[in-house]
């Protein structure tokens, strides 16, 4: 749909650790899989430099970048990559989308920590649903999973056939590499955990970063176009994220816009009523209006 919108080529993928892609763990073996917001990053750019070789298009290196949720940390992470290490990459991200997600403090460093992070998480944050997934039975995961899919919003169990489709979607949420159905699977859901916790501690607030030194945030000074999306309801990462977004995307080199500043270079904010967190599959219409008309505008030349 959004490639119809746009009249432009869409590319999407698994990531690391999650879908078809090598996953943290294999059958009963943990692999020695590389997990952090940079390599993702990075593997985004890869994807887009294989797709641009395979049309043998070597000369095009701007193209739009947009992500949900976790995959919209990932792209600010990119967008700063490209941005920042100019002198390393030709590529440029011309414009920037991020729908449901929050902004993010990075690590200093390219390596990832050996182990998880002793953080206490509030227990009203996202992440906490997740904190012993890895040790759950399959009953408590299955009820776990039902409580995460409680972000489709009130009324989408009201709509004819909406029961079942959640029933298939938790049934895909919670399948194994082996009865694979486009499920993220239990370590995927590790996978994501592993990464938010060591590289995204600017989530859970400045109480719990001890070092604060060592963490930037990747959207400050980019200067690029750029739309936040957010629905109004989002009961996991909370409007309050996409607010915050906004106003870090509205300024440049971490300062708000003056007069005579060009305010087309900032963000838009695009708040979806009557919307919880799994917009792409509640408000998709809405939403690829949203996204088709903004790149659309700011897509690459």
């Amino acid at each position: 749909m959004l490639a119809a919108r746009t009249n432009r080529p869409i590319l999407t993928y698994d990531a690391r650790g999650m879908g078809n892609s090598t996953r943290l763990q294999q059958g009963n073996e943990r692999t020695s899989l590389e997990l952090s917001m940079e390599i993702m990053a990075l593997d985004a750019l890869s994807v887009a430099r294989r797709y641009h070789q395979f049309k043998d298009d070597s000369e095009q290196k701007d193209f739009c970048v947009g992500g949900v949720s976790m995959g919209g940390m990932v792209a600010q992470t990119l967008a700063h990559i490209l941005h920042h290490d100019h002198d390393d990459y030709d590529e440029r991200v011309s414009s920037l989308g991020l729908i449901a997600s929050s902004p993010i403090r990075r690590r200093r460093f390219h390596t990832m920590p050996s182990s998880f992070p002793s953080i206490n998480l509030p227990e009203e944050h996202f992440l906490s649903s997740f904190d012993n997934w890895h040790s759950l039975d399959e009953e408590n995961k299955h009820r776990s999973a039902k409580t995460f899919f409680r972000a489709l919003g009130p009324g989408f169990l009201a709509k004819p056939g909406r029961k079942a489709l959640r029933d298939r979607l938790i049934a895909s949420f919670l399948s194994t590499r082996n009865n694979f159905v486009n499920g993220i699977g239990c370590d995927g859901i590790m996978a994501q955990r592993h990464v938010l916790l060591n590289e995204s501690h600017g989530l859970l607030g400045d109480d719990h970063v001890a070092d604060k030194g060592s963490w930037y945030e990747p959207l400050v000074g980019l200067n690029i176009p750029s739309v936040i999306v957010h629905g109004e309801e989002d009961s996991v990462i909370s409007l309050s994220h996409g607010k915050k977004l906004h106003s870090i995307m509205k300024s440049i080199d971490g300062n708000c816009l003056s007069e005579g500043q060009d305010e087309s270079r900032g963000a838009e904010l695009v708040v979806i009523k009557d919307c919880d967190h799994l917009c792409w599959i509640t408000h998709g219409h809405e939403l690829v209006n949203t996204m088709g008309e903004f790149w659309s505008r700011n897509g690459p030349k």
